[in-house]
């Protein structure tokens, strides 16, 4: 993970998941982008950066100069943010206009980004539903892994990560070298998950065989693994993960386009919103 990007939007939960993130890079030569983005109808006509009011005029009133300042405002909060060791650390600020899931995840493209760490409430409801919040909206169409990070995160430790899949799509399981990496890097406890369901139930010598050729294939020294029952998938890993300490859950997805790929990722959704620990989603293109 040579570079992480951390979008922010000063509320606690970004807060969280820059010093989520800063807690990876630590020690480390990774580079961490902080991000915030604003969207200039909304901001130039009374709204606010990190809660200061802005000029309450129209925009084609405000001379460019005054635009200017609020952006170079934002990123001096950007800065502000960091504490002085975490000064220390290779860090870049970017305020960009637009558009907050676009902008970032061309920017990301752009940049050659690695990873976004990205906070989240995890708050339910129709409207959580029907709209998706932005980090949902972000696990949904990023192409690179997502790690979602609540409120009460704390620093970034990998002593031990669950990585949950079926194990039985090679193009899924590509992902674990990415998790054999990390793994291997921060010296963790590694834990392959199975959730076995009625409508797909599997005897557990089948599970069990078919994840240790997984183990086997992919070199994973001292990986463990456990089958775990459950009525649905998503219901399955937030049992596990509340009976079983972890300090990263993986959960892979494919890649899917339009309706099919929403579908897809809602036990991804589901699991992020009930869960405290961070979440990294890692889908396959």
């Amino acid at each position: 993970m040579k570079k992480i990007l951390v979008p922010v939007d000063f509320t606690p939960c970004s807060k969280s998941a820059l010093n989520y993130a800063l807690g990876i890079a630590k020690n480390t030569n990774t580079e961490v982008h902080l991000i915030h983005t604003i969207e200039m109808d909304y901001s130039f006509t009374g709204g606010s950066v990190a809660g200061a009011r802005l000029f309450d005029v129209d925009m084609e009133e405000r001379p460019i100069h005054q635009i200017k300042e609020v952006f170079e405002q934002a990123d001096q909060l950007l800065v502000d943010l960091l504490n002085e060791e975490q000064q220390k650390l290779n860090y870049q600020t970017h305020v960009l206009e637009g558009d907050l899931i676009g902008e970032i995840l061309a920017y990301s493209k752009e940049n050659k980004i690695d990873l976004i760490v990205m906070g989240s409430h995890g708050d339910r409801g129709v409207n959580n539903v029907l709209l998706g919040s932005h980090a949902q909206k972000m696990v949904r169409f990023s192409e690179i892994p997502v790690i979602v990070v609540k409120e009460n995160a704390g620093t970034a430790g990998f002593d031990k990560i669950v990585y949950t899949s079926d194990f039985k799509e090679e193009e899924l399981n590509q992902s674990l070298d990415y998790v054999k990496t990390i793994a291997k890097f921060y010296k963790s406890d590694l834990h392959l998950l199975y959730i076995n369901t009625p409508n797909k139930f599997e005897e557990s010598d089948v599970v069990d065989t078919r994840i240790e050729k997984m183990i086997d294939q992919h070199k994973l020294e001292n990986a463990t693994h456990s089958t775990f029952n459950a009525t649905w998938v998503d219901e399955g890993i937030v049992k596990f993960i509340k009976k079983n300490k972890a300090d990263l859950l993986v959960i892979n997805t494919h890649g899917y386009k339009g309706i099919r790929k929403i579908f897809h990722h809602s036990v991804a959704e589901s699991v992020v919103n009930a869960i405290d620990i961070p979440v990294m989603i890692v889908t396959r293109h």
